[in-house]
């Protein structure tokens, strides 16, 4: 039998209690956190754009602007599913190679 008493302290860890004035800031710094990524995801957009090697580019732009599968790649580059994962380490690491340095803050 359960003790009707007995406290779960882990039932509301989740729970998040702030200010509303607080809270109007946290909300104001998502906005800008979102602007950060949208500018980042055109710089890797335009890195990607230029990337040399236009089979990385072609894996790349399927993958993460048509969201096609993995396997649909591989039958569309004409490759096999592990000669596919191949590419796709090479193209991430020739895509991060080729984008500009970032400023340390």
């Amino acid at each position: 039998m359960k003790n009707k008493y007995h406290h779960d302290r882990w039932a509301d860890r989740h729970v998040i209690h702030m200010e509303p004035e607080v809270m109007d800031k946290f909300s104001a710094d998502d906005s800008l956190f979102a602007s950060q990524a949208t500018d980042r995801n055109q710089v890797v957009s335009n890195a990607l754009d230029t990337l040399p090697n236009k089979r990385y580019q072609q894996l790349l732009d399927g993958l993460y602007r048509r969201h096609l599968s993995p396997q649909m790649m591989a039958e569309e580059m004409e490759v096999t599913l592990p000669n596919f994962y191949n590419l796709h380490r090479r193209a991430l690491a020739a895509l991060k190679a080729h984008m500009p340095a970032q400023k340390e803050e």
